[in-house]
């Protein structure tokens, strides 16, 4: 088993994930990044810390990325004591960010000077699934690399899926996101239109998680987030409105139309416009509670946010 691995990115998601590697039994390494708190938090649990994302590639078999967006990547590989700095022949790169596509393959082209590989690997399952360690990854790339990161990407999911060439992952996650927010957007607005009409939530979720209209996010997201009143963020509505923008960049570029996606993009930029960019994507659920006066919160579902 690889037993050095770098880990750089330690937010709402990398954090989980990389205590799941420690877990696990990996040696892990990583460095101060925006905040120093999750640092001493992966130190504690048994990481190793380094000063610098060089250090930490100069010395891992495996470097995984959990970055918020695409600009902290380009950072991360342009900074004079950056990850090309350190990075040796070899090493393999996962980035389980979703940075996009001309971001990823900007990272391929230099990872492959320096001799190294580069996976792009997004994530999706959330918090919840990054605490549990049962995220689904999507891995574009080389498959001989993923062969040789799969032990580690195992410890922190428990699907992998190998969807290609390099890019592949970030147009699959991309088409995920996408596809989960056109969701959100329909319990928010299916569901204001049934409590209107005087059915309880409960009700309705009973129902609907069992026909044609159930969807994950009603079976596994709403409950937590809409139908609890917690908008404590599981994944934050400016991430989803970033995916749906670099969603937009692709759609341009391969001439597909996107009716719902467009609206569903101005949807999340009329929240985050009123302030709620760091509150749970299921936020967008509020924009049918404010203009209709009404809550889609039930005490049914009090606590399963926790």
């Amino acid at each position: 088993m690889t037993r050095q691995i770098g880990f750089l990115g330690l937010g709402q998601m990398g954090k989980p994930m990389a205590l799941n590697l420690v877990k696990a039994g990996f040696r892990v390494l990583t460095c101060p990044h925006r905040r120093e708190a999750p640092v001493e938090e992966l130190v504690a649990a048994g990481a190793i810390r380094k000063a610098t994302p060089a250090e930490v590639a100069a010395e891992a078999e495996i470097v995984v990325l959990c970055l918020p967006d695409p600009p902290a990547v380009q950072d991360l590989l342009a900074a004079p004591d950056g990850l090309l700095a350190g990075l040796r022949p070899g090493t393999v790169v996962v980035d389980c960010g979703t940075s996009g596509l001309a971001v990823t393959r900007q990272a391929e082209r230099a990872a492959a000077e320096k001799g190294a590989a580069w996976l792009d690997a997004p994530i999706s399952g959330g918090v919840w699934g990054a605490r549990a360690g049962t995220l689904t990854i999507m891995v574009g790339g080389d498959a001989a690399a993923l062969e040789r990161a799969r032990p580690v990407l195992e410890a922190m999911g428990e699907r992998i899926v190998h969807v290609g060439a390099s890019g592949n992952g970030q147009v699959t996650k991309l088409v995920n996101n996408l596809m989960a927010c056109i969701n959100t957007a329909t319990v928010g607005e299916a569901f204001s239109l049934g409590v209107k009409a005087g059915i309880p939530v409960e009700a309705l979720h009973e129902v609907v998680s069992h026909s044609s209209g159930s969807n994950w996010v009603l079976e596994n997201a709403a409950p937590r987030t809409i139908f609890a009143g917690n908008y404590q963020p599981g994944g934050r509505l400016r991430t989803m409105t970033k995916d749906l923008l670099l969603v937009e960049e692709i759609a341009k570029d391969l001439r597909v139309p996107l009716f719902l996606g467009s609206l569903v993009t101005q949807l999340h930029q009329t929240m985050m416009v009123k302030g709620h960019g760091d509150d749970d994507a299921g936020i967008v659920a509020h924009f049918y509670e404010e203009l209709l006066g009404l809550s889609l919160a039930s005490p049914a579902f009090e606590g399963q946010g926790e």
